[in-house]
Protein backbone atom coordinates (compact mmCIF):
# COMPACT_ATOMS: atom_id res chain seq x y z
CA UNK A 1 0.00 0.00 0.00
CA UNK A 2 1.71 3.54 -1.22
CA UNK A 3 1.17 6.23 1.31
CA UNK A 4 0.76 9.73 -0.41
CA UNK A 5 2.18 13.24 1.71
CA UNK A 6 -1.29 14.42 2.68
CA UNK A 7 -1.68 10.75 4.12
CA UNK A 8 0.83 10.83 5.78
CA UNK A 9 0.88 14.12 7.18
CA UNK A 10 -2.67 13.58 8.29
CA UNK A 11 -1.67 10.29 10.06
CA UNK A 12 0.94 12.41 12.22
CA UNK A 13 -1.49 14.57 12.84
CA UNK A 14 -4.20 12.42 14.20
CA UNK A 15 -1.33 10.30 15.74
CA UNK A 16 -0.33 13.33 18.06
CA UNK A 17 -3.59 14.51 18.58
CA UNK A 18 -5.04 10.93 20.01
CA UNK A 19 -1.80 10.71 21.87
CA UNK A 20 -2.08 14.00 23.70
CA UNK A 21 -5.69 13.33 24.49
CA UNK A 22 -4.48 9.73 25.22
CA UNK A 23 -1.59 11.65 28.22
CA UNK A 24 -4.23 13.99 29.38
CA UNK A 25 -6.92 11.55 30.18
CA UNK A 26 -5.47 8.91 32.07
CA UNK A 27 -4.75 8.59 35.32
CA UNK A 28 -0.76 7.55 36.25
CA UNK A 29 -0.29 4.68 39.17
CA UNK A 30 1.57 6.67 41.95
CA UNK A 31 2.74 3.10 42.47
CA UNK A 32 4.66 2.89 38.95
CA UNK A 33 2.02 1.48 37.24
CA UNK A 34 1.82 -2.30 37.72
CA UNK A 35 4.11 -5.31 40.03
CA UNK A 36 5.74 -6.57 37.12
CA UNK A 37 6.69 -2.97 36.01
CA UNK A 38 7.56 -1.99 39.22
CA UNK A 39 9.64 -5.11 39.92
CA UNK A 40 11.91 -4.36 37.22
CA UNK A 41 12.24 -0.42 37.54
CA UNK A 42 13.60 -1.83 41.27
CA UNK A 43 15.69 -3.87 39.36
CA UNK A 44 17.02 -1.40 37.57
CA UNK A 45 17.57 1.04 40.61
CA UNK A 46 20.15 -1.49 42.14
CA UNK A 47 21.53 -3.35 39.08
CA UNK A 48 21.52 -0.89 35.67
CA UNK A 49 22.28 2.83 36.55
CA UNK A 50 24.59 2.22 39.31
CA UNK A 51 27.03 0.10 36.63
CA UNK A 52 26.54 2.86 34.35
CA UNK A 53 27.13 5.53 37.16
CA UNK A 54 23.51 7.39 36.31
CA UNK A 55 20.61 8.04 38.32
CA UNK A 56 17.17 7.78 37.35
CA UNK A 57 16.58 11.15 37.41
CA UNK A 58 19.75 12.33 35.30
CA UNK A 59 18.59 14.01 32.32
CA UNK A 60 19.48 13.67 28.88
CA UNK A 61 21.78 10.21 30.27
CA UNK A 62 19.26 7.82 29.59
CA UNK A 63 15.36 6.66 28.03
CA UNK A 64 13.48 3.88 28.41
CA UNK A 65 11.80 2.75 25.11
CA UNK A 66 9.97 -0.16 24.14
CA UNK A 67 5.72 -0.60 25.58
CA UNK A 68 6.97 -0.20 29.52
CA UNK A 69 5.67 3.60 29.49
CA UNK A 70 1.90 2.06 28.33
CA UNK A 71 2.29 -0.41 31.79
CA UNK A 72 2.05 2.91 33.97
CA UNK A 73 -1.47 3.43 33.71
CA UNK A 74 -3.67 0.86 35.09
CA UNK A 75 -6.43 1.58 32.52
CA UNK A 76 -3.92 0.93 29.38
CA UNK A 77 -2.41 -2.15 31.23
CA UNK A 78 -6.02 -3.84 31.57
CA UNK A 79 -6.88 -2.93 28.00
CA UNK A 80 -3.45 -4.06 26.49
CA UNK A 81 -4.19 -8.12 29.04
CA UNK A 82 -0.20 -8.34 28.99
CA UNK A 83 2.22 -7.30 31.27
CA UNK A 84 6.00 -6.44 30.57
CA UNK A 85 8.53 -8.76 29.64
CA UNK A 86 11.56 -7.07 29.25
CA UNK A 87 12.71 -3.92 29.60
CA UNK A 88 15.17 -1.89 27.66
CA UNK A 89 17.30 1.14 28.40
CA UNK A 90 18.78 3.08 25.87
CA UNK A 91 21.98 4.86 27.33
CA UNK A 92 23.95 6.49 24.37
CA UNK A 93 26.91 8.41 25.83
CA UNK A 94 30.20 7.02 25.41
CA UNK A 95 31.53 7.99 29.12
CA UNK A 96 28.64 5.76 30.25
CA UNK A 97 29.51 2.64 28.86
CA UNK A 98 33.10 2.75 29.39
CA UNK A 99 32.13 3.93 32.97
CA UNK A 100 30.28 0.44 33.17
CA UNK A 101 33.51 -1.36 31.74
CA UNK A 102 35.26 -0.28 34.92
CA UNK A 103 32.59 -0.81 37.15
CA UNK A 104 32.10 -4.47 36.26
CA UNK A 105 36.05 -5.03 35.91
CA UNK A 106 37.03 -3.42 39.36
CA UNK A 107 33.77 -5.31 41.06
CA UNK A 108 34.65 -8.58 39.50
CA UNK A 109 31.07 -8.93 37.44
CA UNK A 110 30.97 -11.65 35.01
CA UNK A 111 30.19 -10.07 31.56
CA UNK A 112 29.65 -10.31 27.92
CA UNK A 113 32.61 -8.47 26.75
CA UNK A 114 31.91 -8.70 22.65
CA UNK A 115 28.31 -7.73 24.04
CA UNK A 116 29.65 -4.69 25.30
CA UNK A 117 31.64 -3.44 23.19
CA UNK A 118 28.76 -3.80 20.54
CA UNK A 119 27.12 -1.37 22.73
CA UNK A 120 24.76 -4.15 24.15
CA UNK A 121 24.39 -5.19 27.97
CA UNK A 122 22.32 -8.11 29.77
CA UNK A 123 23.25 -8.21 33.33
CA UNK A 124 23.70 -11.84 34.49
CA UNK A 125 21.18 -11.24 38.25
CA UNK A 126 18.53 -9.37 36.22
CA UNK A 127 18.55 -10.74 32.67
CA UNK A 128 14.94 -9.44 31.98
CA UNK A 129 16.97 -6.01 31.83
CA UNK A 130 18.80 -5.00 28.82
CA UNK A 131 20.95 -1.80 27.99
CA UNK A 132 21.87 -0.96 24.87
CA UNK A 133 23.41 2.50 23.24
CA UNK A 134 21.22 2.79 20.12
CA UNK A 135 17.56 2.83 19.01
CA UNK A 136 16.80 0.98 15.75
CA UNK A 137 13.57 -1.28 15.24
CA UNK A 138 15.07 -1.59 12.30
CA UNK A 139 17.41 -4.17 13.20
CA UNK A 140 13.95 -6.71 13.11
CA UNK A 141 14.81 -6.74 9.51
CA UNK A 142 17.23 -4.63 7.81
CA UNK A 143 15.59 -5.19 4.07
CA UNK A 144 12.27 -4.76 5.23
CA UNK A 145 12.37 -1.69 7.23
CA UNK A 146 15.51 0.18 4.97
CA UNK A 147 13.00 2.47 3.37
CA UNK A 148 11.34 3.17 6.86
CA UNK A 149 12.03 5.90 9.02
CA UNK A 150 11.88 5.53 12.35
CA UNK A 151 12.64 8.23 15.05
CA UNK A 152 16.24 8.64 15.75
CA UNK A 153 18.01 8.02 18.92
CA UNK A 154 19.11 11.47 19.32
CA UNK A 155 15.49 12.60 18.88
CA UNK A 156 14.34 10.40 21.16
CA UNK A 157 16.83 11.18 24.28
CA UNK A 158 15.51 15.05 23.91
CA UNK A 159 11.79 14.19 23.69
CA UNK A 160 11.59 11.20 26.28
CA UNK A 161 13.57 13.41 28.90
CA UNK A 162 11.14 16.81 28.85
CA UNK A 163 9.51 15.29 31.59
CA UNK A 164 9.72 12.47 33.95
CA UNK A 165 6.61 9.95 34.32
CA UNK A 166 6.66 8.32 37.44
CA UNK A 167 10.49 9.46 38.92
CA UNK A 168 12.29 7.89 35.12
CA UNK A 169 12.61 8.75 31.49
CA UNK A 170 10.02 6.81 29.21
CA UNK A 171 9.63 7.05 25.20
CA UNK A 172 6.86 9.13 24.53
CA UNK A 173 3.57 7.85 23.99
CA UNK A 174 3.60 8.77 20.50
CA UNK A 175 7.07 7.21 19.43
CA UNK A 176 5.69 4.03 20.92
CA UNK A 177 2.59 3.89 18.67
CA UNK A 178 4.40 5.42 15.76
CA UNK A 179 7.10 2.58 16.10
CA UNK A 180 4.52 -0.04 16.57
CA UNK A 181 2.51 1.10 13.34
CA UNK A 182 5.78 0.89 11.41
CA UNK A 183 6.73 -2.23 12.39
CA UNK A 184 3.36 -4.33 11.64
CA UNK A 185 2.31 -2.15 8.43
CA UNK A 186 -1.16 -4.49 8.16
CA UNK A 187 -2.09 -2.87 11.51
CA UNK A 188 -1.24 0.16 10.55
CA UNK A 189 -4.06 1.36 7.82
CA UNK A 190 -6.69 0.20 10.67
CA UNK A 191 -5.02 2.22 13.17
CA UNK A 192 -4.69 5.17 10.65
CA UNK A 193 -8.86 4.91 9.92
CA UNK A 194 -9.90 4.58 13.45
CA UNK A 195 -7.26 7.55 14.63
CA UNK A 196 -9.52 9.81 11.72
CA UNK A 197 -12.29 8.52 13.38
CA UNK A 198 -11.89 9.19 17.00
CA UNK A 199 -10.85 12.89 15.60
CA UNK A 200 -13.73 13.62 13.88
CA UNK A 201 -15.75 12.25 16.48
CA UNK A 202 -17.70 14.45 18.93
CA UNK A 203 -19.41 12.27 20.67
CA UNK A 204 -17.74 11.36 24.49
CA UNK A 205 -18.67 7.64 24.78
CA UNK A 206 -17.94 6.94 20.77
CA UNK A 207 -14.36 8.29 21.14
CA UNK A 208 -14.36 6.26 24.14
CA UNK A 209 -14.82 3.44 22.36
CA UNK A 210 -12.78 3.84 19.51
CA UNK A 211 -9.51 5.00 21.99
CA UNK A 212 -10.43 1.14 23.42
CA UNK A 213 -10.08 -0.10 20.41
CA UNK A 214 -6.66 1.66 19.04
CA UNK A 215 -5.32 0.80 22.28
CA UNK A 216 -5.74 -3.24 21.71
CA UNK A 217 -4.19 -3.30 18.72
CA UNK A 218 -1.02 -2.09 20.21
CA UNK A 219 0.32 -5.23 21.47
CA UNK A 220 1.47 -8.27 18.94
CA UNK A 221 4.88 -7.01 17.64
CA UNK A 222 6.54 -7.70 20.92
CA UNK A 223 8.51 -11.00 19.81
CA UNK A 224 9.96 -9.75 16.45
CA UNK A 225 10.52 -6.33 19.12
CA UNK A 226 12.84 -8.21 21.40
CA UNK A 227 15.85 -8.56 18.96
CA UNK A 228 15.98 -4.82 17.12
CA UNK A 229 17.80 -2.53 19.41
CA UNK A 230 21.57 -3.92 18.44
CA UNK A 231 22.69 -5.82 15.00
CA UNK A 232 23.88 -8.68 16.62
CA UNK A 233 20.00 -9.26 18.17
CA UNK A 234 18.86 -9.40 14.77
CA UNK A 235 19.16 -13.13 13.75
CA UNK A 236 17.40 -14.35 16.53
CA UNK A 237 14.28 -12.95 15.21
CA UNK A 238 11.75 -15.42 13.96
CA UNK A 239 8.71 -14.72 11.58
Amino acid sequence: MKINLSEIYLREVYLKKFCEDLEESLQLDENTGNAALSSLLQKADKIIFPRFGIKPEDKNKYFIGGSAHLHLYPEMSALLNDKPGDLDIVIPGDDEWKYLVKYLDHNKIKYNKKEVAQGIYRPKDAPQIEAFTQWDPSKVDIEKFKDTQFTSTPVLLRTSNRKPVGGYYFMPLYDIVDYKMKLNRTKEEGITNLLAQYINTTDGEEKQNIRNQIIQLFPGDEIAAKSFLAPSLANKVKK
